[in-house]
């Protein structure tokens, strides 16, 4: 790894030119490839694109496509007061549901009487999207682990110091990826073009939370059983004013996919949601959901599986 430093000798991008999967040790680009990280430090700065450009440029490189973007939002409250420590009690004790993303990952500290969970995180390993819900005071709290840059943000954000910031973050494993709206099926890429700035980044950031921060009041009907998820009522965690029903969906340069195989996939992705599914069952089904679409170049299927962090790569 190879990394380049600014004028006060910080580090700007992150350069690898040979990284190699370590399952099968084959290498994971192309030859005369490399990989370019951003550094976190960069991404809270206003021209956060700017060392990337002038890089590229410098070397003649051409950018291939991104391989992971981060976006997140950092407060002291959800909308109109609600903390978060309220959120995820309520959460893990199921009086609250989540849509998509049944995979969950829960970090914290068991204590008398009450166990207290500082790190939620929904998606699997396999998932196109993963969604962190995580304490970001107590993490830069941690020996060794502050980032000056960032509370400054907070500072400059209006967020009170004085009590603890929570994030939420999707991570979007997202090369020759973008997001198409679920009602007219109008199509923005992810790509460099459409992260130049903060205004475009928040957008993305809304199209996100409003699939993947939907939670619902657990309700029963009046036979004792739970209702559907889907039918149960909203919270509103965040604004998401102007954030339309945009889903993120993998390309493909393959034949369109026919009437049959839109219908397995989408039979395929209710199995997924079933709650009396076994673990094997749903691992099962997630499988063919993440093999399937890929043969039959399916653009359109609904996938389940501010600040950005962003990897990219360049040839």
């Amino acid at each position: 790894m190879y990394c380049v430093l600014d004028e006060s000798n910080l580090p700007v991008l992150e350069i690898r030119r040979d990284p190699y999967q370590s399952a099968t040790g084959a290498p994971i680009l192309a030859a005369g490839s490399c990989h370019l990280r951003l550094s976190n430090r960069v991404l809270y700065t206003r021209n956060y694109l700017e060392p990337l450009r002038r890089f590229v440029y410098a070397f003649n490189l051409t950018i291939c496509g991104l391989s992971r973007v981060d976006f997140a939002r950092d407060f002291n409250t959800f909308r109109y007061g609600y903390r978060p420590e309220n959120f995820t009690r309520n959460y893990m004790e199921c009086r609250l549901a989540k849509l998509h993303q049944p995979t969950l990952a829960a970090y914290g500290k068991a204590e008398w009487g009450a166990n207290y969970f500082n790190s939620l995180k929904w998606g699997s390993p396999a998932s196109m999207v993963t969604t962190k819900l995580y304490d970001k005071t107590l993490e830069l709290d941690r020996p060794g682990h502050d980032k000056p840059y960032i509370r400054e943000q907070w500072r400059a954000a209006g967020l009170d110091e004085g009590r603890h910031v929570w994030r939420v973050e999707h991570s979007v494993r997202c090369s020759g990826k973008g997001f198409v709206n679920r009602e007219d099926g109008d199509f923005i890429p992810l790509d460099i073009n459409h992260l130049s700035s903060r205004v475009e980044v928040l957008k993305f950031y809304k199209m996100l939370s409003d699939r993947y921060m939907d939670f619902r009041i657990v309700r029963h009907n009046r036979n004792g059983k739970l209702q559907r998820k889907d039918r149960c009522r909203r919270i509103d965690l965040e604004n998401l004013d102007g954030a339309r029903a945009y889903q993120p969906v993998k390309l493909s340069n393959k034949e369109k996919a026919g009437r049959v195989d839109m219908m397995i996939v989408k039979r395929l992705s209710e199995l997924a949601e079933r709650e009396d599914i076994t673990p094997m069952q749903r691992r099962t089904i997630t499988n063919m959901l993440a093999v399937y679409p890929d043969l039959v170049a399916i653009r359109d299927l609904p996938q389940d599986v501010s600040f950005f962090g962003m990897e990219t790569t360049a040839q």
